[in-house]
């Protein structure tokens, strides 16, 4: 029975050694502009598994806080990053796509879809990129309902991949 346990424990030592080597993660932080519903400032961080050379999957979370309205979300999201196998050099281009929801910290705000896409460079484990981040929240207004607000725009992100 011990010889069992041992031999268990040992497999599952090394099945996770294994896995250890495709782990990987990133922590970014943007800016969100261009939205009439007002800018945000985001600070995002994922964990997932390397697939390969070019396909990473994993999830995060993250908190975002709303400049104008001074308002708060946390977006919960799955992360598929592709690298574009274009560059033979220490600079990496990559797509990055996190679809999610958006949770609420506010009780006059319901959450909604969370969605950022961005493209750009890695070097020296350093990211830059630029593209677009929406999200759809529900604003309770009192006496004057509900109503639906999307904040869209151009997103600037500097992160760090681990």
């Amino acid at each position: 029975m011990k010889k069992n346990l041992v031999l268990l424990a040992i497999a599952t030592m090394m099945s996770l050694s294994t896995t250890a080597q495709s782990l990987a993660g990133h922590t970014e932080m943007g800016f969100t502009f261009g939205s009439k519903d007002g800018e945000r400032i985001e600070l995002l961080g994922d964990a997932g598994a390397q697939l390969n050379n070019i396909l990473y999957v994993g999830a995060g979370l993250g908190v975002n806080y709303y400049t104008t309205a001074e308002r708060w979300t946390l977006p919960l999201f799955a992360n598929v990053r592709v690298n574009l196998p274009i560059s033979s050099s220490s600079i990496q281009p990559y797509l990055d796509f996190k679809p999610g929801y958006g949770v609420s910290l506010e009780d006059v705000i319901d959450g909604g879809f969370y969605f950022s896409g961005t493209a750009g460079v890695e070097f020296s484990d350093f990211t830059v990129g630029v593209g677009y981040a929406t999200q759809s929240l529900g604003v309770n207004a009192g006496a004057l309902g509900k109503f639906n607000v999307k904040s869209s725009g151009i997103t600037v992100k500097v992160g760090y991949s681990f």
